[in-house]
């Protein structure tokens, strides 16, 4: 979008050589992305123009996103209401800076500008087509360079659970895995042209905890929320069958804890289709169990935010 105020100030700074950046304390992440926009400059000793980056509290701007951003003969200046708005800056500046024979050109401007909107989503369905850690890494690196700020990362669905849950291990080996099979507790069906085979990786996976604790901290160095969604009660044929697998796997040996978690009744007569054709895709609420699994995964999302330094605010059940 076109920054609140963007002026003109006539002519380009022309860097041959790598600028000097300074950061104040905190800006550790911001001062990583400039290093690496200016990394393919040769270092010379002689005097180049600067980066600077800074943060005013007092600044005008209703956002905490809000940043200035200067160029001049003398080098680069970002100040932000906040870390996040010169993180913001930063992400305006790799935009401005572009290559010409040799050296990076940025033309000279002063930007003062803020987010119109305090929620800039991307909505990211890794339940139905999963997509590796690494891949979720490069998404959020894009997001911060369009300076969007919240992930709404969509993990559990009819067509799979992408997410380690401590204690369940069912909900990722079979909620987390595609493909033929002759039992149907086994694993999922095939959804989304994820085809036959288990080993799809499109089909089948989950993060680990140690993924996602990783994908909330990459996420967190660029000042972008992760926004968890645990879908329920509806849509949630994953954790069903996972949970029948569980359920099955307990019963001869610990009849009680094959119930804890069990999330469908074999003597619930009712009868529906969802949109997809399921029927028996929906989380009983008349189970007490239903509950105690319910606040099993919640405590252990919010365990895995807290761990990775984000402590979770805020949570989607799909609807």
């Amino acid at each position: 979008p076109t920054p609140k105020s963007y002026r003109f100030l006539g002519g380009s700074l022309r860097l041959d050589a790598r600028p000097a950046v300074r950061a104040t304390a905190g800006l550790e992440a911001e001062r990583a992305t400039v290093d690496a926009l200016v990394q393919d400059l040769p270092r010379v000793p002689k005097h180049v123009p600067s980066v600077s980056l800074a943060v005013d509290a007092r600044m005008a701007g209703q956002s905490g996103e809000a940043y200035q951003l200067e160029v001049t003969p003398r080098g680069v200046r970002i100040v932000g209401k906040s870390p996040a708005g010169v993180a913001r800056g930063v992400a305006s500046l790799t935009q401005l800076l572009h290559v010409e024979a040799g050296q990076h050109v940025i033309p000279m401007v002063a930007i003062h500008d803020e987010p119109r909107f305090a929620y800039r989503g991307l909505h990211m369905d890794v339940a139905r087509n999963f997509q590796s850690r690494d891949v979720v890494f490069h998404v959020l690196d894009l997001m911060a360079r369009h300076k969007l700020n919240t992930l709404h990362l969509h993990l559990t669905d009819d067509e799979g659970w992408r997410l380690e849950i401590k204690g369940l291990p069912e909900l990722t080996e079979v909620g987390g895995r595609r493909g033929h099979h002759s039992d149907p507790l086994a694993m999922l069906p095939p959804a989304h042209g994820s085809g036959p085979d288990p080993a799809d990786p499109h089909g089948s996976g989950y993060y680990t905890a140690e993924d996602y604790i990783s994908i909330l901290r990459h996420a967190a160095a660029r000042h972008i929320t992760v926004l968890p969604e645990i879908e329920m009660p509806g849509h949630a044929r994953a954790a069903v069958k996972a949970m029948e697998a569980r359920t099955r796997r307990l019963a001869s040996s610990d009849p009680a804890a094959a119930l804890e978690f069990r999330l469908a009744d074999p003597d619930d007569r009712s009868r529906y289709v969802s949109a997809q054709g399921f029927s028996d895709n929906v989380i009983n609420p008349a189970l007490p169990s239903t509950y105690r699994f319910i606040g099993h995964v919640m405590r252990a999302v919010a365990a895995l935010h807290r761990a990775a330094g984000t402590p979770l605010q805020i949570i989607h059940l799909g609807g």
